[in-house]
């Protein structure tokens, strides 16, 4: 388990297990999750992949700053990850190799958003993308859902 600070700013948890040079796979959490909510699928993976995941800001065991959580946020913050995860081999699986996304929920809006800035800055960087039970934009009854929740 490493807390890296990064270049946004926040340190968040990232627990990274399997071996280093097998291909990355990438989890993001829910709204309510926590790394531990991925354990059932990181054990089953950890022998061929390069599993990581993170305690998306505000969440878990992750810098929970003043200012923005949303989306855009968290995206900005996968992208930063994404970046240390190439520098600091302890984390990651290094390059070449492209990540798959895994996002669950609010982690597979999170996951599309940073898949379209990766592929539009850095080509190749996804390899593939899983987006279960998540949306792709804020509508009025969703906006009164989240707000409900404060």
């Amino acid at each position: 388990m490493r807390t890296p600070t990064l270049s946004t700013g926040v340190r968040l948890h990232v627990d990274a297990r399997g071996p280093a040079d097998a291909p990355g796979v990438l989890l993001l959490n829910g709204l309510t999750m926590s790394v531990a909510s991925w354990d059932p699928l990181a054990e089953r993976l950890e022998g061929e992949f390069r599993v990581i995941r993170y305690d998306m800001r505000g969440q878990g065991r992750s810098d929970s700053p003043p200012g923005p959580h949303g989306p855009d946020q968290h995206a900005a913050d996968l992208l930063a990850l994404v970046a240390a995860l190439e520098h600091d081999t302890s984390l990651g699986h290094g390059r070449p190799r492209a990540l798959r996304l895994v996002g669950l929920s609010n982690g597979g809006r999170v996951a599309m958003l940073a898949a379209a800035r990766l592929e539009a800055e850095r080509p190749g960087t996804v390899d593939s993308l899983v987006v279960i039970d998540s949306f792709g934009r804020v509508d009025a009854h969703l906006r009164l859902v989240l707000a409900s929740w404060r």
